[in-house]
């Protein structure tokens, strides 16, 4: 059996598989095919691990879906709970000039992003918008992150969500498309409920 691990140069390019053969015998450590080793180099190569990553996912080479390499693949993926993230937040600092608050609902397999701006005398409504939600890792269910986007009439912005210790920390990413030569900026808002 031969196992394959995909290799980067020096140059931090993914250049190809690095294909190792089995070792001739018991105790030898698997080397690339047609290189030999002496047994100095041998000696000094250290152990190569047949586990190919964190619960046996990997990336193929022909830039397709991950694929699962040991046990079921599940027929339906786990589904998110917008549980933790869904309710009305409110900016904890009362004088931002940012986000005022941001209304979070379910709705499907996501959420509706409802944001209201920091404007004066009163709050900017920017609307609603379809909001994609993410859990900690693979096989968490409740949500701890979200990302929208909102097309205004003079600027696009990304507002990328996550948890941190019962608040709701939102970072925004704008972008002018008015014309205005204004710098596109970066925002943190600590939401509350």
């Amino acid at each position: 059996m031969k196992t394959v691990f995909p290799y980067i140069s020096l140059t931090g390019v993914v250049a190809s598989a690095l294909v190792l053969a089995p070792a001739a015998r018991s105790g030898e450590q698997p080397v690339p095919e047609g290189i030999a080793l002496s047994e100095a180099n041998r000696a000094a190569t250290p152990a190569v691990s047949t586990v190919i990553g964190k619960d046996d996912y990997r990336a193929p080479s022909d830039g397709n879906e991950p694929v699962r390499l040991s046990g079921q693949e599940p027929e339906t993926p786990l589904p998110v709970s917008a549980k933790p993230l869904v309710g009305t937040w409110l900016n904890a600092d009362r004088e931002t000039g940012g986000l005022a608050s941001v209304i979070i609902a379910p709705k499907g397999e996501g959420v509706t992003i409802h944001v209201l701006g920091a404007c004066a005398p009163n709050p900017c409504n920017w609307g609603v918008v379809n909001g994609t939600i993410y859990a900690q890792n693979v096989d968490s269910v409740p949500a701890v992150a979200f990302t929208a986007r909102y097309t205004l009439s003079f600027e696009q912005v990304i507002l990328v969500g996550h948890l941190v210790k019962g608040s709701l920390q939102i970072e925004s990413f704008s972008h002018f498309t008015d014309g205005s030569h204004r710098a596109d900026y970066y925002e943190l808002d600590v939401m509350i409920k």
